[in-house]
């Protein structure tokens, strides 16, 4: 069967400010398009139907990976390509490295982006849980100038994104390497090139034996990507014993509110989430 869209106009802005000014202009009718590997899908399916595309394709200056002082920083036109072969990001974001690799085929790789994948604002988006438990930082310009915000408040029932608005930067805090471990694992229904069914992303700080700081974030399991933050205050100042773990990836899978859609029920999910994140915990123990 042959999909026909709807007519659009197609507009490729050079610079941030010329893509800000003609989404600020035009509001509902644009949408933004960059790897286009979510958007042409909805569009395909008729769930979005824009009259104009603003590609940002053409920016270059949103296609970088630099450090600046103690962050890290990743342009939003940034593929997911460039970022699971980075040297830098592998030496100290290994838990985005591993998301980036396991974000579906090569091909999907090589166009989709991660400013993409976070502003779409899909519960299962790879790239998000690992930039949660990271405690990353998006930078959004719009009309009225530029303002940067923790993901974790980007992500509410929606994304934070208002009219006009454009996702432009990710930050990532550097992590104390030798003291802080990280582990993301992603469950599907098959071994590569779908949807996660869960996603988790732990990273442990350990000072003298005992857990010094916490981050747990998940995928899937409700309306946004989400930060389970009761499993994360239970581990605060304990030792990882294997009961310690499991009454934390007990708690976390308490904090999640998943649905039941054609991937998995919300019973399974919960029960996967939980172990999964035992699993994480250790591995990163």
């Amino acid at each position: 069967m042959v999909t026909i869209l709807k007519p659009f106009e197609y507009v490729t802005p050079a610079t941030v400010d010329e893509a800000v000014s003609i989404l600020d202009r035009d509001g509902d009718r644009a949408k933004v398009v960059a790897g286009g590997t979510d958007l042409i899908c909805q569009m395909a399916k008729k769930k979005v139907n824009p009259e104009i595309l603003v590609d940002i394709g053409r920016i270059k200056d949103l296609d970088f990976i630099t450090q600046s002082d103690d962050t890290l920083r990743i342009g939003a036109r940034t593929t997911f390509h460039r970022m699971e072969m980075s040297e830098l990001l592998r030496r100290n974001t290994p838990i985005l490295v591993s998301a980036a690799e396991a974000m579906g085929k090569p091909q999907i790789r090589n166009r989709g982006t991660i400013g993409g994948n976070l502003a779409n604002g899909s519960p299962a988006a790879d790239g998000a849980v690992p930039l949660l438990a990271l405690d990353a930082d998006v930078v959004i310009a719009g009309p009225s100038g530029e303002r940067t915000l923790p993901l974790t408040e980007f992500y509410r029932k929606e994304t934070a994104l208002k009219a006009g608005e454009l996702l432009t930067e990710v930050r990532i805090p550097l992590q104390e390497a030798d003291r802080v471990k990280g582990h993301f694992i992603k469950l599907g229904i098959r071994l590569a090139a779908c949807l996660s069914v869960v996603n988790v992303s732990v990273l442990i700080g350990r000072d003298n034996g005992t857990c010094s700081s916490a981050r747990i974030a998940l995928g899937a399991v409700a309306p946004v990507p989400m930060r389970a933050y009761r499993a994360e205050a239970f581990l605060m100042g304990k030792e990882l014993t294997d009961q310690v773990v499991r009454e934390a990836a007990r708690i976390a899978a308490d904090e999640t509110q998943p649905i039941s859609d054609v991937r998995a029920s919300k019973e399974y999910r919960k029960e996967a989430a939980e172990v999964l994140i035992r699993r994480a915990i250790e591995e990163a123990r």
